[in-house]
């Protein structure tokens, strides 16, 4: 939540603002996947296949380095 409100709102580079989301969607699958499926494990981590571990460490990779690249190009917006 943190990212997908505060980009937009911090940050003006749209590579930036379109990561924040990808991050959130991202964190969401899993949850959503474990709730629907009638025949999920009795916890999340049971339930969890490692690929959507994977997408979330990708998708934060992602805003990490379009936050860091986006300082570079020049001062902060507030």
């Amino acid at each position: 939540m943190v990212a997908l409100v505060g980009a937009p709102r911090h940050v003006r580079d749209r590579a930036v603002r379109g990561a924040a989301p990808l991050l959130a969607v991202a964190y969401l699958i899993p949850p959503a996947v474990w709730v629907v499926r009638p025949d999920g494990a009795q916890s999340l981590s049971k339930d969890m296949h490692p690929a959507f571990a994977g997408l979330i460490v990708a998708a934060s990779a992602v805003l990490v380095v379009t936050i860091r690249r986006a300082r570079r190009r020049g001062p902060p917006v507030r």
